[in-house]
């Protein structure tokens, strides 16, 4: 896909970017720990647009969120994600600082927190859907030392293709011996400030008494629209939640009965903002039938759809006869570019289907 490509694709909304704070190595320790080790932790901030006038963006900044803080450790691991949505010159600042507080839950801000170095990064530099990693050295203190690593990528709407799923739990049986449970997928995850942790972005179509469904069902989240104003914010993981519907059971005293989890499946950032279409098939979290596993599910990561190609300019009329004749090859060459088209959009479709087997795709839809 062309650089420009994913501006033509998301027109309209903001230029935002997907960061990954990875990891930092060799830090520097803290001066008042007497093991030599540090309890680090990443601020990230967006400053306002430095195009703005001086009064306006001075000191004031668009975002600013923290990772948790790694304890005792001088080359620690977060592997946080950060919708951030930067000025027009891309510009973020991370600062890594020592934690004080040895309570997690009490953040007594960066102030009273040692600062063990800082870098800045433009996002302008990242012109694609990929993934770009950067290693960045630290500087900001005189006794800094040491990297921090964050992976980067161009924002666009995470789309899942839910293909199928096995070995799941049967809690139909509770309903009737003869019956398997009535699984369905729903996404849940990828929390910021504007969107709270819990919130299901889609869900699949039910399928009745069965423990291995087959859906492929492509479902889409939207964490930015066209015209959005948002600032961005710190992502939980995407998770997917599989359950068995219980629309028709009821409690002992006649309340509706909650959908019983049957698994779950966390996915990685690279696997939610895949660089090419991949299939993976990933084993679920929770307790199977008699206590065993809980089945796998199988997913498709769909990297952003490119935007239909431009129109083929027509050519210059030079004469009444070449016109009328360009015109006639004109309209030729469409309907043959159209047909093309179309051939190419039902081979992909039938590709998707042959991976699930064929029909059985076409019987989950």
């Amino acid at each position: 896909m062309a650089a420009n490509d994913t501006d033509d694709a998301f027109a309209g909304m903001p230029k935002a970017y997907v960061v990954v704070i990875k990891k930092a190595t060799g830090l520097r320790s803290a001066a008042d720990t007497l093991a030599g080790e540090a309890d680090p932790y990443v601020r990230l901030t967006v400053p306002e647009d430095s195009k703005l006038p001086s009064y306006r963006s001075k000191g004031k900044t668009k975002l600013s969120v923290k990772t948790r803080t790694v304890r005792n450790n001088l080359s620690p691991r977060w592997n946080e994600a950060v919708l951030v949505v930067p000025g027009t010159d891309g510009r973020i600042d991370l600062k890594v600082f020592n934690n004080d507080n040895d309570n997690d839950s009490i953040d007594i801000g960066d102030g009273f927190c040692a600062l063990l170095g800082s870098c800045k990064f433009n996002c302008n530099v990242v012109a694609s859907e990929n993934w770009l990693e950067k290693i960045l050295p630290l500087g900001g203190h005189p006794d800094a030392q040491g990297t921090l690593t964050i992976n980067v990528r161009r924002y666009s709407h995470p789309t899942i293709n839910i293909r199928s799923a096995t070995g799941l739990k049967n809690v139909g049986n509770k309903r009737s011996i003869f019956l398997k449970s009535n699984p369905y997928a729903k996404i849940t995850g990828l929390s910021s400030s504007k969107n709270p942790q819990e919130t299901e972005w889609a869900r699949t179509t039910i399928k009745a008494d069965t423990c291995d469904p087959k859906w492929n069902e492509k479902l889409e989240c939207r964490l930015l629209n066209e015209g959005d104003t948002t600032t961005g914010g710190k992502l939980s993981q995407l998770v997917i939640e599989l359950r068995d519907d219980s629309a028709e059971a009821v409690g002992r005293g006649g309340e509706p009965v909650e959908d019983q989890l049957l698994g779950l499946a966390e996915m990685s950032w690279t696997q939610v903002w895949p660089a090419r279409k991949q299939t993976v098939e990933i084993p679920l979290d929770g307790e199977g039938s008699f206590g065993g596993s809980a089945g796998s599910l199988k997913v498709t990561c769909m990297p952003p759809t490119p935007p239909a190609p431009p129109a083929l300019p027509a050519a210059p009329p030079t004469s009444t006869a070449v016109e009328e004749v360009g015109a006639e090859a004109g309209a030729e060459a469409g309907a043959e570019i159209t047909d093309v088209a179309l051939v190419t959009g039902e081979t992909d479709d039938e590709e998707d289907e042959e991976e699930e087997g064929g029909a059985g795709a076409h019987a989950g839809r």
